[in-house]
């Protein structure tokens, strides 16, 4: 299995786009706020002008989930960052497992309260089918919508729109990985920013 973080909003570090309980408004529930406005308050053509004043209502209220998640977080003092690889995805207490798991914690974080920044690591996780990766890999993000791991075509040239709103993103088996050159891949793994 392959991990590797990401947070790539489309615009900016922030999200910008309306999302009452969560979810990001749709053209069809604007249709349903104009016809709601019409009926109730005899507005005509607000739906010409909603779409304008909800963006600019948003973009007022901007947000980052994660970014606010991991704010929210207390640490409760007992050192556990270098034990990730160790504890969670069963390696072997090594130096270079301790190291390389507390990297890309800290790399992942990274992503979110500095987008872009360079995170050149991703871990390769091996181990028996049902095992757990995958589980311990979802594990990692509060939200499932958070994590992703359905395959696609690192080379293909929206690839990187699998990637947005996920934070922790699985590549099972290496598989989008396996197709795509090496060049690609590194190109993949290394890029800042969405193309």
């Amino acid at each position: 299995r392959y991990l590797t973080p990401w947070w790539r909003p489309a615009k900016a570090s922030r999200t910008r786009a309306a999302c009452p309980h969560g979810k990001p408004l749709r053209d069809a529930d604007l249709s349903r706020i104009a016809i709601w406005l019409d009926d109730v308050y005899g507005i005509r053509g607000a739906a010409d002008n909603l779409h304008r004043a909800v963006n600019l209502v948003a973009e007022d209220h901007a947000f980052h989930p994660v970014c606010d998640w991991l704010n929210g977080l207390a640490w409760d003092e007992k050192p556990r960052l270098d034990l990730l690889l160790v504890t969670y995805f069963g390696a072997s207490d090594t130096a270079l497992h301790r190291k390389f798991g507390a990297c890309w914690l800290i790399g992942a974080c990274a992503r979110v309260f500095d987008p872009g920044c360079q995170l050149d690591t991703m871990p390769v996780l091996i181990g028996d089918q049902g095992v757990g990766k995958s589980r311990a890999c979802e594990a990692l993000v509060p939200l499932r919508s958070w994590f992703g791991d359905t395959p696609f075509d690192i080379g293909n040239k929206d690839a990187f729109i699998n990637l947005h709103g996920k934070w922790v993103y699985e590549m099972p088996e290496g598989e989008s990985l396996r197709k795509a050159s090496d060049e690609a891949a590194k190109a993949f793994l290394t890029s800042r920013v969405d193309r």
